[in-house]
């Protein structure tokens, strides 16, 4: 009986350990395709291309080792652009990528107990760390600033049903440099992303607590950086658009240059968005807040942006987004690019103007020290037809939009007499410069005469302490503050027919310039 049980047990125990042996074979294979899937939506983005990959597979383990490398044609326009403006960086206008260039080395355990050794039981798939490797110059500056530590870490850990998450971690630094006189301060980088299969769902949460960059010369600069969070759930749909909400959070941000000089202070700002399918249709929102800002010692918010593009249709956004990749990816011309896009649009995207979409503001405010700033505005187009796209003035008759602004009349005099002071000071920089007070109360009383006129016409309206307008266009006319004011291609065509603005004639006396 005992000889019976020992064999009984052998059996069991060679079989778990021939079950495990297959299980982790398998896991393994799967892992490979898993990883292969994930790698080609990477590559599916237009900022990389794949110089070359291999991958090695075992039992218990297995090895990747790929090169990406950035793609010109997304470098080369933006490298043009800092050349235009005087900062020719070296290996980004497309002849000398090699810097733009890294290496990703990922270890592969397979499951189902991949993480065993570290005493973590967790039922894998494959647990997967990624080692980063930089050319020669990068790796040394990388030392100077990380240390030993290496600059990136990353482990992807992937479950049976292909779902799994990322943990992503930069690690902390404190460097001065005496030479330089400068110093930086990071307290690193944590975020989770967690995913489900081919990404149909992608939620992150990452924080940076701080970072500060300053240096202390003839020119001393300081950058200060404190409470930087972001959080993101996104779930795809129509095929290529993520829905759902983000959300990126700075508790303050501060920047001092004495070269300008300049001194700036920000207080909470958050940064929004939204989606949501309502139906076939999607609905998409951005939020920009701001607490407040100093700067040079005055003080201005809170500052709020509410924006909304409505009943867009999402198929067709589904359409084109990888086509709209693929035209960024295989064009380095931003001037081919936006001439493919519109010929792409007039082809695929006609389907979101004959949705009736909707655009607007509904909230611009900003708070200045002489009163608040308000605009809102919508935009909606209905009873689009194709032919339309080729007869400007048929679709301007469809569209319906709205505009409303109020300025304090304080705040447009403080910069009336800036844009004065400014621009007599440019004159005169050689002569003699006029008395401050009488260059003040020319520009306020040519101000006063403006508001006047504007207001007689009924362009504007004056109501307390501020000033505002409201401009409408329905039905192919354009209405300001209620009265209609005819467009150039609306004007009689006879000379002696002056337009109308506000139910009174326009005219010009013979000897007086025009307004």
């Amino acid at each position: 009986m005992k000889y019976k049980a020992l064999v009984i047990s052998a059996a069991a125990v060679g079989a778990l350990a021939l079950g495990y042996l297959g299980t982790t074979r398998w896991a393994g294979v799967e892992a490979e395709r898993t990883l292969e899937r994930q790698r080609q939506l990477l590559t599916d983005l237009p900022y990389f291309v794949i110089k070359s990959h291999e991958y090695q597979r075992g039992w218990f383990s297995s090895s990747e080792r790929a090169t990406l490398a950035l793609n010109p044609n997304i470098v080369k326009p933006y490298a043009e652009l800092l050349k235009l403006a005087g900062h020719d960086i070296e290996g980004m206008t497309g002849q000398d990528l090699s810097k733009l260039e890294f290496t990703y080395v990922q270890t592969v355990r397979h499951g189902p107990f991949p993480l065993l050794k570290q005493g973590d039981f967790s039922l894998l798939k494959a647990a997967v760390t990624t080692d980063f490797q930089f050319s020669p110059d990068l790796r040394e500056t990388l030392s100077e600033i990380f240390g030993e530590q290496p600059p990136l870490q990353l482990e992807n850990r992937i479950r049976f049903d292909d779902e799994g998450a990322f943990a992503l971690r930069i690690p902390k630094f404190n460097r001065q440099s005496k030479l330089a006189k400068a110093r930086s301060i990071w307290e690193g980088l944590e975020a989770q992303i967690r995913y489900g299969r081919d990404f149909t769902r992608v939620d992150i949460d990452a924080k940076a607590p701080y970072f500060l960059f300053e240096v202390n010369q003839e020119r001393s600069r300081r950058i200060e950086l404190k409470g930087m969070e972001f959080t993101a759930r996104h779930t795809r749909a129509f095929g290529d658009v993520m829905l759902g909400d983000s959300q990126l959070k700075l508790v303050e941000a501060s920047a001092k240059d004495s070269g300008l000089p300049v001194e700036l202070l920000l207080r909470n700002m958050v940064y929004k968005t939204g989606a949501t399918a309502q139906g076939e249709f999607v609905d998409s929102r951005r939020d920009v807040g701001l607490e407040q800002m100093v700067l040079n010692g005055k003080t201005y918010g809170p500052a709020k942006l509410v924006a909304e593009a409505n009943h867009l249709h999402g198929p067709t956004l589904g359409k084109l987004s990888p086509l709209l990749t693929k035209i960024q990816r295989e064009n380095p011309d931003p001037r081919v690019q936006a001439r493919k896009g519109f010929d792409l649009f007039l082809k695929e995207g006609l389907p979101l103007l004959r949705n009736e979409p909707q655009l607007a503001i509904r909230q611009l405010s900003v708070k200045l020290p002489d009163g608040e700033v308000s605009f809102r505005a919508d935009l909606a187009l209905k009873g689009f037809q194709d032919p339309d796209i080729d007869n400007p003035a048929q679709l301007l008759s469809k569209l319906n939009a709205r505009a409303d602004l109020r300025v304090p009349k304080q705040v447009l005099e403080t910069y009336v007499l800036w844009q004065a002071r400014s621009m007599i000071a440019t004159d005169t920089a050689e002569g003699e410069q006029p008395n401050a007070a009488d260059l003040d109360n020319l520009a306020r009383n040519l101000m006063e005469v403006q508001i006047k006129r504007l207001t007689q016409q009924k362009l504007i309206r004056v109501e307390g302490k501020d000033l505002a307008t409201t401009a409408e266009w329905k039905a192919g006319k354009l209405l300001v503050n209620g009265n209609h004011v005819p467009l150039p291609w609306q004007i009689p065509t006879k000379s002696s027919e002056l337009p109308q603005v506000g139910g009174d004639e326009a005219t010009v006396e013979e000897n007086e310039e025009p307004d």
